[in-house]
Order: structure tokens, then sequence, then C-alpha cells
């Protein structure tokens, strides 16, 4: 089932870009586009860093602002740019990489915060996907059909 959900993560985020990026109730939220999607929305829940630690040191200034949503800041490094590959690491964590080779990855297994959810909503459709994805990569998916 795991391999089920890397496939169509890999399959369904590869060449999206980031279009869209806010804080709507504390939480970030993130909006991206593709040929086949409309939307590809993610609700963010868990702790976000990268593997540049120039960028880490960067965004961790703005957490004075804000202990909540600093990490907003890791989208303006990427924005408007497409994701290239999508891995889970070894620690079960998702990875996205940017077409600007700089990577963000979702701790789905921090102690406090863990859940990502993502929709993936169809082209002329109001048809959609949902995905809920927490620790140790458990995740529940959903397709939702509208006739």
């Amino acid at each position: 089932m795991k391999k089920e959900l890397i496939d169509f993560l890999k399959k369904n985020l590869t060449t999206s870009y980031l279009q869209d990026f806010g804080i709507k109730k504390q939480f970030i939220e993130l909006k991206f586009v593709s040929e086949v999607y409309d939307e590809i929305m993610f609700f963010i829940d868990c702790r976000i860093f990268s593997t540049n630690s120039k960028v880490n040191n960067t965004v961790e200034l703005l957490k004075e602002g804000c202990v909540d949503t600093f990490e907003i800041g890791y989208f303006i490094f990427v924005n408007n740019k497409s994701i290239i590959d999508v891995k889970i690491t070894e620690k079960g964590n998702l990875l996205l990489l940017f077409s600007n080779e700089l990577s963000i990855i979702f701790d789905l297994n921090s102690v406090e915060y863990f859940n990502i959810a993502i929709t993936f909503r169809e082209k002329k459709s109001s048809d959609y996907v949902s995905i809920i994805m927490n620790g140790e990569l458990d995740f529940q998916m959903s397709d939702v059909r509208y006739h």
C-alpha cells in the first residue's frame, strides 16, 4: 500500500508547480497546478525543513515573528518552481525536490505535528482525490466522484 502512495505522489506531483501559498487559520496551505489537475492543495500541520542549511538558517530568523507559521518562508524559495522528484526519506518523511534543486522535507514523524492533507482536483471536474498522511507513513486515500 505504501508503494501505491509513493507511486501516486510521484506520478501526480512531478511537473506540478507551486502557484500560491499562504497561512489560513494558523496552518500553511500550498496550491500547486499541473496539466492534469486544476489544483493540488497541501494543508500542512507538520514541521518543515530543507536540505539547504542557508535556507534553514534564513527561515529560522522568521521564528521570532511567529513560532507557529514561520516555516512559510521555505516556500518563498520555491515559488513558481516545479517539482522534479518526490521521495520518502529513510525516516519516513515526504521530500519534494524542486526545479531550482531545493529540497523541502515535511517531517511526518514529529512528536507534536505530523499531518499533511493533500487534495488533487481534476481539470473540468469537481472530482478529487484526497490523501491524509501522518507518522510512520500511515495514510488514508479517498477518491471522491461527483456525478
